[in-house]
């Protein structure tokens, strides 16, 4: 494991994408990689994922807090447009 990264224990904090905040349950090794089992007490739900997926952020489950509030500029025009047509009334 490189230095930089955060050591990973039982109880340590995740996040996912649906689930909203966690913590690790158990850690257990696999072949090259460490399988991770993360239990999310909101949804009383469990998610598995690798240790190298967990450290790169390509999964649902994540180390970091995840953004809830999505940005207006990274609302697509096309969608933009389709909003302001749906709530705006026709001028006569």
């Amino acid at each position: 494991m490189n230095t930089t990264q955060k050591e990973l224990k039982q109880f340590t904090d995740v996040y996912h994408t649906t689930y909203g905040k966690g913590h690790i349950v158990s850690i257990q090794f696999r072949f090259r990689d460490r399988l991770i089992m993360c239990y999310f007490p909101k949804v009383k739900e469990h998610e598995w994922i690798t240790e190298k997926e967990l450290f790169m952020g390509t999964g649902d489950v994540t180390l970091t807090p995840i953004e809830k509030l999505v940005a207006v500029d990274n609302v697509s025009d096309d969608l933009q447009s389709a909003l302001e047509n749906l709530f705006t009334m026709p001028r006569r």
